[in-house]
C-alpha cells in the first residue's frame, strides 16, 4: 500500500470543495497583608501603583507567593501571612511551575483512545464499502502496517526539518502548515518528534470516512480517509526488559508520563472510477497527554 521509504507518493493537487491559574488582587479578596513588606499599605489594599503588583499562583488548593514581584531581605522561608483572628503559618517551599506545553504541528482535536461507534463504523466502511465496492484488494491490516511506515519515515524527517522529503507524502496546504508550525519547537521537541518503529506498542484507526464531490454528475469524486492513532513509548524494548515492567504490568507503562506520545495522522486517497492514487498524508500531529497532566 505504501512504497518503499523515501519513494513518493502521489500528490494530492486538488481541494475537497463544501467538504494552574494566575490570579492578582486588587484588594486583596482574604484581607492578605504581607508583614514587614507591605508595611505602608493598609490591611487588604493593594500595593501601591509604584510597586510592582503582587500575585498569587494557586493550584491544586495550595497557595504559593511570586517572590519576584517584589524586594524583601526577608527570605521566602520566613515570609509569613497574617489573618485577623487566625493562626499565622510560613510558606517553605513553593510548587514548582509545570513545564510549558509543546507547540502543535496542526490544528486538530486529540485522538487517544478508540471509540466503540467508529470501529463498528470503520468495520463496515473497510470490508462492506471500500473492499467491496472500490477496491478489493483494499486489506485493514496492510494498511496499517503501511501506516506504520509512513509514521517511522515522516516522523523521522520532520524531526530533522527535512521538509524537501516530505513532499508528495504530506498534502500542500497541511505541509505549510507544519512549516510554520515547526518553527515554534525547541530542539530538544524537534528531536523528539522521531518515532521508532519498536517504540510503537499500541495503534489503531480511530475512523474511516468517504467523501463524494460532485455526486450525481459525469465529475464525481470519491475520497477515503483514515485517522489513525499512535501510541510511543520511548525506549519501549528496553523497558519491556527491565524487572519493573513485569511488576507494573501496562498500567505501569501510562504512568511513564515523561516516556509517552501520541501521534495522530490522517490519510486520503482518491477512489474515483479510473484514477490511480495512493495513500497522502493530510494530517500529522504528535503531543505529550504527560503535559497535560502536569498543568492540571
Amino acid at each position: 500500500m505504501f512504497k518503499a521509504a523515501g519513494r513518493s507518493l502521489s500528490q494530492l493537487n486538488h481541494s475537497l470543495p463544501g467538504g494552574g491559574s494566575r490570579w492578582c488582587p486588587g484588594g486583596l479578596d482574604r484581607r492578605v497583608a504581607l508583614a514587614h513588606v507591605l508595611s505602608t499599605s493598609k490591611w487588604g489594599a493593594a500595593p501601591p501603583a509604584s510597586s510592582p503588583a503582587l500575585c498569587l499562583h494557586s493550584g491544586g488548593g495550595r497557595e504559593s507567593l511570586d517572590q519576584s514581584s517584589f524586594e524583601s531581605p526577608v527570605k521566602c522561608q520566613q515570609l509569613r501571612f497574617y489573618r485577623s483572628g487566625r493562626v499565622s503559618r510560613s510558606i517553605e517551599q513553593e510548587k514548582p511551575q509545570p513545564q510549558k506545553a509543546s507547540p502543535q504541528l496542526m490544528e486538530f482535536p486529540w485522538v487517544v483512545w478508540p471509540s466503540l461507534w467508529h470501529s463498528i463504523r470503520n468495520w463496515i466502511f473497510a470490508n462492506l464499502l471500500i473492499h467491496r465496492y472500490l477496491d478489493q484488494e483494499f486489506d485493514m491490516t496492510s494498511f496499517k502496517r503501511g501506516a506504520i511506515q509512513a509514521l517511522v519515515y515522516v516522523s523521522q524527517e520532520l524531526s530533522k526539518g527535512n521538509f524537501e522529503a516530505l513532499e508528495g507524502l504530506v498534502t500542500t496546504p497541511s505541509l505549510e502548515e507544519i512549516k510554520k508550525n515547526f518553527a515554534h519547537f525547541s530542539l530538544k521537541q524537534r528531536l523528539d518528534l522521531a518515532v521508532e518503529k519498536e517504540d510503537i506498542f499500541f495503534s489503531f484507526p480511530y475512523q474511516i470516512g468517504m467523501i463524494f464531490t460532485n455526486e450525481g454528475t459525469t465529475h464525481e469524486r470519491i475520497f477515503v480517509e483514515i485517522t489513525m492513532c499512535y501510541h510511543v513509548f520511548r525506549g519501549f524494548q528496553e523497558y519491556v526488559n527491565s524487572p519493573s515492567a513485569s511488576e507494573g504490568g501496562l498500567r505501569a507503562v501510562y504512568d511513564n508520563h515523561e516516556r509517552i506520545s501520541i501521534a495522530n495522522y490522517r490519510f486520503i486517497r482518491e477512489f474515483t472510477k479510473g484514477v490511480v492514487d495512493d495513500w497522502t498524508i493530510s494530517l500529522a500531529n504528535h503531543f505529550k497527554p504527560g503535559e497535560h497532566l502536569q498543568r492540571q
